[in-house]
């Protein structure tokens, strides 16, 4: 018998089997961590998408009033 024969020696199965487990925990783990760092950087993104429309209707505004229109 070679090695792929061979049945597993009793106790190696579970702990594989915590081993693909803790793996693919982590894995979920960073993924779940780049989707809410995607998800801050869209807000911040947005935030600042209207502050500068915000600047920009504050600064029409005032030159139009400096215009006297």
């Amino acid at each position: 018998m070679d090695a792929m024969e061979q049945p597993p020696v009793r106790g190696e199965l579970p702990i594989a089997l915590g081993r693909i487990f803790q793996a693919t925990r982590a894995h979920k783990i960073e993924k779940e961590k780049e989707r809410r760092k995607q998800k801050e950087k869209a807000k911040i993104s947005s935030a600042r998408s209207l502050l500068a429309d915000a600047s920009a209707v504050e600064y029409s505004t005032t030159f139009a009033k400096a215009a006297g229109i």
